[in-house]
């Protein structure tokens, strides 16, 4: 759910050992910063989630770890508002590690089963906001910038999921001590991938669908 800031997984891999179905061990990528000579077989590997081989080996690059962190959710009247603000956000200058979108619905369905009850009423769209960074101070700021660029799209109070912070004066605390905060995150996050998934293969004609 990082990828804005950091990447998706062939970014963070340099080299990739790995079998394949002639029984042979190849090496593909390179441990320096820039290998381009040919295809990218490293990538078309990784891209295949293990369908062409087996990977017996990576080097992966690797990142220092950010001392502070947050997760904010910033509610809309609708959820074309929450959308249409993302490329407010990022053009901003804001560089979030998460931007996701989600709907009244999915909170609903949220509240169903884990049988709890969100604190934030208002709204029927919703961004998730994930920022990190070295010092508390920036991440303060970036997150207090993102919601000023939010503003014209009709942004309600926002709520902190999670945070490592000094300052939550631009936020809602109700939510900082919820229960179930952060299992938002991944059963949104599952939800809109399930949906991807229906949307691609609805008109395919697959055995046993």
């Amino acid at each position: 759910m990082k990828a804005i800031k950091y990447g998706v997984t062939r970014e963070h891999i340099r080299e990739v050992k790995v079998d394949l179905t002639d029984g042979k061990v190849y090496k593909f990528g390179s441990k320096s910063v820039k290998s381009s000579s040919g295809y990218s077989l490293k990538d078309l590997i990784i891209g295949s989630e293990g369908t062409l081989g087996v990977i017996t080996e990576a080097v992966l690059r690797l990142y220092p770890r950010p001392k502070h962190a947050l997760n904010a959710i910033i509610p809309f009247p609708t959820l074309d508002d929450a959308i249409e603000s993302v490329p407010a956000i990022l053009a901003s200058g804001v560089v979030p590690t998460t931007v996701e979108y989600m709907g009244r619905k999915v909170l609903n369905l949220w509240e169903k089963y884990y049988d709890a009850t969100f604190p934030i009423k208002k709204g029927d769209g919703f961004i998730i906001l994930g920022i990190d960074s070295f010092t508390a101070s920036d991440a303060e700021a970036q997150l207090a910038q993102a919601l000023e660029a939010v503003k014209p799209f009709h942004a309600l109070t926002a709520a902190l999921l999670f945070a490592q912070l000094r300052d939550f004066s631009f936020c809602d605390e109700s939510a900082t001590g919820f229960t179930n905060r952060l299992r938002i995150l991944a059963f949104a996050g599952t939800l809109f991938r399930c949906f991807c998934l229906a949307l691609l293969f609805r008109d395919r004609d697959l055995p046993g669908w």
